[in-house]
């Protein structure tokens, strides 16, 4: 019957009623069977959603229209002492942080953070790719979670920028991360541009009318490194550029 209230799957997180429940969600047109306290002890927007004077505060049913059911199911998991267990991942992240962030769930957001974390200390085993790189910038920045963004744009430099606008998080991600990725990244690329500079300013362009180079190389003269015949000066210029330029990500 159309409009009906589904309740498949009863051994399914939440889905049946205990002596605790007290609220119900509908989402999706799904019941979700809970309790007020715990909610009120994690969020203060529940707290005070149950104990000012609000609708909900004598209703036992709670229509959340704009919501998704796997993603309220997830975010209750991190909440209820049965099932807080459940680990973070790549998957439910972008379920439960936006939830966590409206709702003002601080231990999920922290639990979230840990997460990537993590993530970012894996890096130097395991490279993060373009598209998770990208996909957690956007979740620190979103949701304010700053403890790792530095990590994220440090490991950010060291990628190409068109390897990046090539992922499909990277209009996603908030102009703030991007611009101080982008920035990073050509305060890199300068520094490496002054070392090269450096390196060639230190050759004396008079040395390059020394005599052809021969064999057995005689440019060096009186224990002097600097003098070079036009041949050694070429080929330790493109030496030290390589060497330079090598350092580039």
């Amino acid at each position: 019957m159309a409009g009906k209230l589904e309740t498949e799957d009863p051994g399914g997180p939440f889905e049946t009623p205990d002596d605790t429940t007290d609220v119900i969600f509908i989402v999706e047109q799904k019941k979700l069977y809970f309790n007020k306290m715990l909610l009120g002890m994690c969020s203060p927007v529940f707290k005070r959603m149950f104990t000012a004077d609000f609708k909900e505060k004598s209703g036992k049913e709670i229509p959340l229209p704009e919501k998704k059911y796997g993603d309220m199911v997830a975010f209750l998991q991190q909440i209820h002492p049965l099932h807080c267990g459940e680990p973070i991942t790549d998957t439910n992240i972008s379920q439960i942080l936006p939830l966590a962030d409206e709702y003002d769930v601080d231990s999920i957001r922290k639990r979230c953070e840990q997460y990537i974390g993590v993530q970012v200390q894996l890096n130097a085993s395991s490279p993060l790719s373009d598209d998770r790189l990208l996909f957690y910038l956007l979740m620190v920045e979103k949701y304010k979670l700053p403890q790792h963004r530095q990590g994220l744009l440090q490991i950010g430099v060291k990628r190409k920028a068109t390897d990046l606008q090539q992922s499909q998080y990277f209009s996603l991600v908030p102009s703030t991360a991007t611009r101080d990725l982008l920035l990073k990244r050509c305060a890199n690329l300068e520094c490496f541009a002054d070392k090269t500079v450096q390196k060639l300013r230190k050759y004396n362009v008079q040395q390059l009318n020394e005599p052809d180079h021969q064999g057995g190389c005689v440019c060096r003269r009186f224990n002097d490194p600097e003098r070079f015949c036009r041949t050694c000066i070429v080929g330790k210029v493109i030496q030290d550029i390589t060497a330079v330029f090598s350092q580039i990500p």
